[in-house]
C-alpha cells in the first residue's frame, strides 16, 4: 500500500455537531493530517477565542450561540480561516471574504471539497467549491465588456475572465478595497491584478 503524503498542517475543527466533527477528522487522518484538534462546545470555543492556535481552522457558520463570522474576525490574524455553510448565500459569502475567510464551502460538497480547500490554502491562495464559485461568478453576469477602445480589443480578449472583471471595476474608479469585496478576494489578490495589468497594458499606473 502507498505511504501516505505527510501533512505538518495544524488543523482546527470548530462545529457543534459531534458526527460531522467525527467525519471530518477520519476524512483528514485518511489524507495524511495527524494533528487535529476538534472542538464542539460553547466552553471550548471560548477557551479557543482566549488564545486561538494552529494552521487553519475549517468552521462551520452557525454554531450553537456564537456566529461563525464573528469568530472569523476574532481570529483571522492568527490562523487561516476555512467556512462551511449549509446556507450558500452571497451576502453571507461577501461578508466572509471580506472578514478574512481563504475558503468557503458548501456543505452540500464539503466531504469532495476539503483536502482541496486545505491544500490549496496552505500554499497561499483562496479557495471556493463549485457550488459558491458558481454563485460568485453569477454575480457578475451583468459586466459588460465595454472598458476599451477598437485598438485595444486584441490585448483585452487575451485577459482572463477574472482580469476583465478586476478592470471593469478599475474603470469605475473602485478601490482595490472595494474590488475586493466585490470580487470576493482578497485586497492583496486585487492588487497582483492590477500589477499585472499594468505591465501588460505598458502602462505607468491604473489610471
Amino acid at each position: 500500500m502507498a505511504a501516505l503524503i505527510e501533512r505538518n498542517e495544524h488543523i482546527i475543527l470548530i462545529d457543534d455537531h459531534q458526527i460531522l466533527l467525527d467525519g471530518l477528522e477520519m476524512m483528514l487522518i485518511g489524507a495524511g493530517y495527524d494533528n487535529i484538534d476538534k472542538i464542539a462546545t460553547n466552553a471550548e470555543i471560548e477557551k479557543y477565542l482566549s488564545h486561538p492556535y494552529g494552521d487553519i481552522l475549517l468552521l462551520d457558520i452557525n454554531i450553537g450561540s456564537h456566529n461563525g463570522l464573528d469568530i472569523l474576525k476574532k481570529v483571522k490574524d492568527q490562523i487561516q480561516v476555512i467556512l462551511l455553510s449549509s446556507y450558500s448565500d452571497a451576502r453571507l459569502i461577501r461578508e466572509a471574504i471580506k472578514h478574512g475567510a481563504k475558503g468557503y464551502l458548501s456543505k452540500q460538497t464539503a466531504s469532495s471539497h476539503v483536502i482541496k480547500a486545505i491544500e490549496a490554502v496552505s500554499q497561499g491562495r483562496e479557495y471556493f467549491d463549485p457550488i459558491i464559485q458558481e454563485i460568485i461568478n453569477k454575480s457578475f453576469a451583468h459586466v459588460e465588456p465595454n472598458v476599451v477602445t477598437t485598438a485595444e480589443r486584441p490585448m483585452y480578449s487575451m485577459l482572463s475572465e477574472r482580469e476583465k472583471q478586476v478592470l471593469e471595476l478599475i474603470r469605475a474608479e473602485y478601490t482595490s478595497e472595494e474590488i475586493a469585496a466585490e470580487l470576493y478576494i482578497s485586497k492583496s489578490t486585487v492588487d497582483t491584478y492590477r500589477k499585472n495589468l499594468i505591465e501588460k497594458f505598458g502602462v505607468r499606473n491604473s489610471v
